[in-house]
């Protein structure tokens, strides 16, 4: 096992755990918010997130991704510290900029979607975006550097804790959208100004202004804003035009489902953090051989962690969407279900779009994003007045189908790296074969998530073992993690040694 596994391996570990920690907290504060609030100011907060989200995006124009990347690229060279500068004056200007104009036109955008309180919505969340992006450009350059702890500990812990120990306080006195509101920018705040402390203790950087620089970073990093923005229009446009077409409860209905399936790529982004400033490295020494060795360890394990977790959400969605959002929820099931085979498609492809971006092809990835976007955008105006809901979910997984076929294909044709193994397509015939009892039982009325969620991974296990999906890396790959975790596996090691002897 070569030391780049390794070191995204070790950096997805901790920014997995980080990971599952922010997203139980922002799956937590989005309980909180949906008993808190009513179903229509849910709608209305979820709404404004989305605004806010495309902002956000527009303010990054790119950094979030192409920072890191230039970053590690240019890392043996002088020229590291001009890009830190850059990236820090260009999302300071464009952030306070876009700040000021969603300012200004929250009132036309309450108009265009017909809700009055919109306007007061959008307004308090452009007052934390400046100071957002800034805290998402400090992460970049801190993740160009290969330091994912921070992003852990600031991010996802610091944060999010944050916004939910207010918004419990919002709970508690029944303050409703104006009390989540304000929680969520006191959030943003305080994250911000301790992330600029630990910038200024941790990158030695002088702030310089180097005119050929900021050019070349722009040039890197606008095609990546517009392959993140069209990316933005597959996730969100579902939910703007149900806004547009439908009420504020289908929104809140929707968004609710999308709140869950958005968890199934959890260990796929985690992976990905590490693997664009390790995997450019790697590209720019030229060793294209060993980054698709990468790619295939990489994503046969992502998806065998993930297929369980897939698996429960399209068993029991009803179960799920009740737990955590209450019985109010639950006519939403077969959204959740729809939109969950539309994500775990992408984890089943793997990291196409980070692998793009690696091998400098930014702009074959905005094509392919394009694709996508389009096409969404066309399903969603044809399906949402037929299906509603139902509509908009099958519009997005069809979008998200479309969009990583297309980028596998590009990058195949680029570099010749795909994921399809042997052991890996064993893997997919593993995953359909173990499902099957579980889809028997519960066709059959038997509603026991904790036993099947265990059963599975045994039968899953079992038959990747009886089909002889693991070889030697797999095996190495086990011993690199019982090191970094401090767990023992060796029983485990033993088996499979032996098997495979």
């Amino acid at each position: 096992m070569s030391k780049n596994v390794h070191r995204i391996f070790k950096g997805a570990g901790i920014v997995f755990f980080g990971s599952v920690i922010g997203l139980c907290l922002r799956l937590l504060s989005k309980v909180l918010i949906a008993r808190s609030v009513s179903i229509s100011d849910f709608g209305i907060y979820s709404l404004a997130s989305v605004v806010f989200s495309i902002a956000f995006v527009l303010s990054l124009l790119g950094l979030e991704e192409g920072s890191p990347r230039q970053i590690a690229y240019f890392r043996r060279t002088g020229k590291v510290n001009n890009i830190v500068s850059s990236s820090l004056i260009i999302s300071a200007i464009s952030g306070t900029t876009v700040a000021a104009l969603m300012f200004i036109y929250s009132d036309n955008m309450a108009i265009f979607f017909n809700k009055e309180r919109l306007s007061f919505t959008i307004k308090f969340f452009s007052l934390a975006l400046p100071f957002s992006v800034l805290t998402s450009t400090f992460l970049a350059i801190f993740r160009g550097f290969e330091m994912p702890r921070i992003r852990v500990y600031f991010s996802d812990v610091l944060k999010n804790g944050i916004f939910v120990g207010l918004l419990l306080i919002v709970f508690v006195m029944r303050l409703s959208l104006i009390g989540v509101l304000v929680s969520y920018v006191i959030s943003i705040l305080f994250t911000f100004i301790c992330l600029a402390v630990m910038m200024l203790r941790k990158i030695n950087f002088e702030l310089t202004v180097d005119r050929t620089t900021t050019v070349d970073l722009l040039k890197f990093s606008l095609p990546l804003l517009v392959a993140i923005i069209l990316g933005m229009v597959m996730a969100w446009t579902d939910t703007l035009m149900l806004g547009y077409l439908r009420e504020s409860k289908d929104v809140g209905l929707y968004s609710a489902s999308h709140s869950l399936a958005g968890l199934i790529p959890i260990f796929l982004s985690s992976a990905g953090y590490m693997y664009i400033p390790v995997a450019s490295q790697i590209c720019s020494e030229g060793l294209i051989e060993e980054l698709g060795r990468i790619y295939k360890i990489v994503t046969k394990w992502i998806f065998s962690v993930t297929i369980p977790f897939f698996i429960i959400l399209i068993l029991y969605p009803k179960f799920v969407l009740g737990l955590f959002f209450g019985e109010s929820y639950t006519s939403a099931c077969n959204v959740l279900r729809i939109l969950s085979l539309g994500f775990m498609f992408h984890v089943v492809v793997g990291l196409n779009g980070a692998s793009l971006i690696v091998l400098g092809g930014g702009r074959l990835l905005m094509y392919m994003t394009l694709i996508g976007a389009v096409s969404n955008v066309i399903l969603n105006i044809f399906l949402i007045p037929m299906l509603g809901i139902i509509g908009a979910a099958v519009a997005t997984a069809i979008s998200y189908v479309l969009a990583n076929t297309m980028a596998s294909i590009k990058l195949f044709q680029l570099s010749g790296i795909q994921p399809f193994t042997r052991n890996y397509l064993k893997l997919l015939v593993a995953s359909i074969v173990s499902a099957y009892p579980f889809m028997y039982l519960v066709c059959n009325g038997m509603h026991i998530i904790v036993f099947t969620f265990i059963m599975y991974c045994i039968l899953y296990f079992t038959i990747m073992i009886v089909l002889r999906c693991i070889d030697k890396e797999d095996i190495e790959l086990i011993s690199a993690v019982e090191d970094k975790i401090g767990l023992n596996f060796k029983i485990i090691r033993l088996i499979l040694n032996k098997l495979y002897k």
